[in-house]
């Protein structure tokens, strides 16, 4: 199909070029074969002085896998004024992977001006560019160009809607409800931002709709967006607490440093439950417990009836080696909120993470976790885990089995069976389920933990 456009440009070209008899009749003959390689194509243009023939050069040289050489080619080819439409959108992707995304986007452009028939693609390689700058009005205009030539592309309508959330939340409605039913990934994402839109609405606020949009987009993991969004809320309300502790935690995960604006947000409400909690966060995660403990304390005073609260101070506590104090609270978590089963799980997942009386209170936490929600696969999968650690590996399979069940994508059960397979001395088996984690999550601390483990064998 390549081939059959770059002839049909190639011989467009060539029957405008005025040529004499002779020359056209060689490079005519050159355009219908098909067994000649790309540098045989370069010396008859180069003999010949084509540049019809370079850009055939350069589509050949790109089919064989020779990136340098098709750039070089269609380059000639541009040199001699007759490169088509495709062959810039070509030029622009091979300098796209070679990371000069500038001049990639100056042939994108080109491609586009140049009339190419199907201009979708290089608009929405544009619109990815110009996402990766944070040149989101830019980005919205090309998938919106895009859109207008492939209107089934949901790929398209999704990034339309999260950026537009931000941006033109009244035009956003209209593209989030187009996915319901959809990919159910996709359906449930632009649902929770077509909940949040409607909500904001109705209290008549932007900085709150705005902030609401920021940490759905932070659960989505779409981490720029969510620092623009809230990054918005705080220019229109700077008074808005709670639009600063989360751009904190957004900015945290991009890669920034959240602490000013979660100071921010404490200066504005020392009590703010989102501000106190975060910063605890912030703090545990920058190795400093003791002050992720006042906070965690803080709100633990402001919100006694809260068992996350609880949790926090259980896991600071755990991360500072206190584990009869963290265990405590972890317990009094449970006390607060006996029929939840995320509080057992966390108890026993504590247990675990510090061998930590697994067999008295880790066991019964994880029994507790599945009692209350028997088809959940995160606590049957806790259950699994506590029995590996106590070495029962036909339990602990049955469990992690039944979580994936429940959950076919759920990667730390198939952590699990790899560990319990290596440890059967079945290492056929295991290899299949560690690399299924690392093809399901290769970034998450579960691939960590595989490689570690591949990294000892």
């Amino acid at each position: 199909m390549k081939q059959r456009v770059v002839l049909f440009f190639g011989l467009a070209i060539l029957l405008s070029a005025g040529w004499q008899g002779c020359q056209r009749l060689q490079v005519w003959r050159a355009l219908q074969r098909e067994d000649l390689s790309a540098a045989q194509v370069a010396a008859l243009a180069q003999s010949q002085s084509s540049a019809v023939l370079w850009e055939r050069a350069g589509w050949l040289a790109w089919r064989a896998e020779q990136p340098d050489q098709a750039r070089a080619y269609l380059l000639r080819a541009r040199a001699g004024g007759t490169l088509s439409p495709q062959g810039y959108g070509l030029l622009g992707d091979l300098y796209a992977n070679d990371g000069q995304l500038d001049t990639a986007v100056n042939f994108w452009q080109q491609a586009i001006a140049e009339g190419a028939p199907q201009t979708s693609v290089w608009h929405i390689r544009l619109a990815q560019v110009a996402e990766s700058r944070q040149a989101w009005q830019s980005a919205i205009e090309h998938y919106r160009a895009a859109l207008a030539e492939e209107p089934a592309n949901e790929q398209i309508v999704y990034r339309l809607g999260l950026l537009l959330s931000i941006f033109e939340p009244n035009a956003a409605q209209a593209y989030l409800s187009r996915l319901a039913k959809g990919d159910p990934l996709h359906a449930q994402a632009a649902e929770e931002l077509r909940q949040d839109l409607l909500l904001g609405s109705l209290q008549d606020s932007p900085a709150y709709t705005l902030t609401l949009v920021g940490r759905t987009l932070a659960k989505q993991e779409e981490w720029a967006l969510a620092v623009t969004a809230l990054q918005r809320a705080t220019t229109i309300a700077p008074q808005y607490a709670e639009a600063w502790a989360f751009l904190g935690q957004a900015l945290e995960s991009s890669g920034q440093d959240g602490g000013e604006a979660l100071e921010t947000a404490l200066h504005i409400n020392p009590d703010s439950l989102s501000a106190n909690i975060l910063s605890a966060l912030y703090w545990r995660k920058h190795n400093q417990p003791e002050r992720a403990l006042v906070y965690a304390y803080r709100g633990a005073e402001n919100d006694p009836q809260n068992p996350l609260w609880q949790m926090e101070i259980g896991l600071t506590l755990g991360q500072m080696g206190n584990l009869p104090a963290a265990a405590k609270h972890y317990r009094q978590a449970t006390t607060l909120n006996p029929d939840a089963p995320q509080t057992w799980r966390a108890l026993a997942t504590f247990c675990i993470n510090y061998n930590y009386d697994l067999q008295a209170t880790g066991l019964p936490a994880a029994r507790q976790a599945v009692l209350l929600a028997f088809d959940d696969p995160l606590s049957l999968e806790t259950l699994g885990r506590v029995y590996l650690r106590l070495g029962n590996l036909l339990l602990a399979r049955r469990f992690a089995q039944q979580a994936l069940q429940q959950d076919p994508g759920l990667v730390s059960a198939y952590l699990d069976l790899g560990t319990i397979a290596a440890l059967q001395g079945d290492m056929t088996q295991a290899q299949r389920m560690f690399e299924t984690v690392l093809t399901l999550a290769p970034n998450s601390p579960e691939a960590e933990q595989v490689r570690r483990l591949l990294s000892q064998q």
